[in-house]
């Protein structure tokens, strides 16, 4: 190649498999291809395999800047060639740290510029506040799905070409809009209708914006997700939108203010199964036991087994509870909604999280009775068995709030009137913020 051109060597400089390369044998390795390359990027973890991808990928449950314990060993073991370091280096303050430790001699991030394209620019000016978390969702890994490229929380992400500049245009009809409900969908309906030119008000009945997103960031291992919502609701307030807080909006209340364009983004409900027992006072939803709303005993049964039930199970399971997750399918394919076990670094990392922390798995049973003694389960050949159960969590899933939305449909002209979030379909964040996204530049 010659003088001019520059060679980076990307490394993984821990393989975790069994067999694969671990750091000192990564260590011995760059020392013979040291005087061959410019750069080294240090790494780790496989592309091949779900278990080992996670550390290359790493989601909300793992470590912030996961492959810096590598860096610093390569340069503790004498490497000399300029080396960078990848891996959930969440923001600039993290960067800085690397480097004034002298981990690094440059920093390399990818996910927190898909978040916020503008992040260098906003520290820059100061104004660290206003950068856009990156939640280490994966939503971006839809493209392996064939899905667009996106991200959960900048729904100008993949839309470059339909929004050049990074900004929604103005509207050439300017409308006195109401969004109701203020959670992730809400706020983002809410904030883009404003630079879009509407007069908007955003009613939530609650005394906090938030919606889902409050229990959803209860635990304390959700801090990316938490600090996302801590954004969300101060760029919300400072966006020039009216909030009006305790405040139920009612189609007759939208009519007699003069409402000329709806959001509706009202949310869902939790799922309790028609199960006898169902209403016992130590029947909970697993939210929250986790917002510490309800007292839970010594011993819990998780009925449920996603995502909310395993981050559940993990935060009862670090108090010190004996925690069982039941669920319909197989455990090979839990937790659901993030594919099946051996394929997903998401539920690879959030199960051995809580079998980490005690928590045991039930599959291919069902719910059919709560009583005295705890969960009534049912096995595919019929028999039973009791789970003794101090309480019971269900985080069996949530149901849309439709039938209140469809109550404003007619408020105004149906062609002004947008649905949102989890009121169309309850899933991950990451479709209601972009539906909210939607909706507005829609109006």
């Amino acid at each position: 190649c010659g003088d001019g051109l520059i060679v980076e060597y990307r490394i993984a400089a821990e393989e975790y498999a069994e067999n694969g390369m671990h750091i000192n044998d990564t260590i011995e390795f760059v020392k013979m291809i040291e005087d061959k390359i410019d750069l080294l990027h240090v790494s780790s973890g496989m592309v091949h395999v779900a278990e080992y991808v996670r550390y290359m990928i790493s989601p909300s449950y793992m470590e912030h800047m996961i492959n810096v314990k590598y860096s610093r060993a390569l340069k503790q073991a004498g490497i000399k060639v300029p080396m960078g370091v990848v891996g959930s280096v969440m923001n600039l303050d993290n960067a800085e740290k690397i480097l004034a430790d002298g981990d690094a001699d440059f920093v390399c991030m990818f996910r927190p510029f898909m978040s916020d394209p503008n992040l260098v620019k906003k520290c820059a000016r100061n104004h660290p506040e206003d950068v856009t978390p990156c939640i280490r969702c994966q939503y971006e890994s839809r493209i392996r799905n064939g899905q667009v490229l996106g991200c959960a929380v900048n729904p100008f992400c993949g839309r470059e070409n339909e929004f050049p500049d990074g900004h929604v245009p103005l509207s050439r009809e300017p409308k006195k809009v109401a969004v109701i409900g203020g959670g992730a969908a809400g706020m983002q309906a809410a904030r883009t209708a404003v630079e879009r030119g509407h007069d908007v008000t955003l009613f939530e009945k609650s005394g906090k914006l938030g919606g889902s997103l409050i229990p959803a960031t209860a635990l304390d291992f959700k801090e990316d997700l938490r600090a996302y919502l801590e954004w969300a609701v101060r760029a919300t307030v400072n966006c020039g939108c009216k909030i009006r807080l305790n405040t139920e909006a009612t189609p007759e209340l939208l009519q007699h203010e003069g409402f000329e364009a709806l959001v509706v983004a009202v949310g869902a409900d939790p799922i309790f199964p028609k199960v006898p027992g169902i209403d016992r006072p130590n029947v909970h939803w697993g939210a929250h036991a986790d917002m510490g709303i309800v007292e839970v005993g010594q011993k819990v049964v998780v009925v449920g087994g996603g995502m909310v039930g395993y981050e559940c199970a993990v935060g009862l399971g670090r108090k010190g509870k004996d925690v069982t997750i039941i669920d319909m399918l197989p455990v090979e394919q839990l937790p659901t909604g993030a594919g099946p076990r051996e394929e997903s670094g998401f539920a690879i990392a959030v199960v051995e999280m809580a079998q980490n922390a005690g928590g045991k798995e039930i599959g291919g049973v069902k719910l059919v009775e709560i009583n005295d003694e705890g969960a009534v389960i049912e096995y595919p050949d019929g028999r039973k068995e009791t789970l003794a159960a101090d309480t019971v969590l269900m985080a069996v899933g949530m149901r849309p709030r439709r039938e209140e939305a469809e109550k404003f449909r007619h408020v105004v002209a149906e062609c002004d009137v947008q649905f949102a979030g989890d009121c169309n379909k309850a899933r991950i964040m990451g479709y209601a913020v972009n539906e909210g996204f939607n909706a507005a530049v829609a109006l």
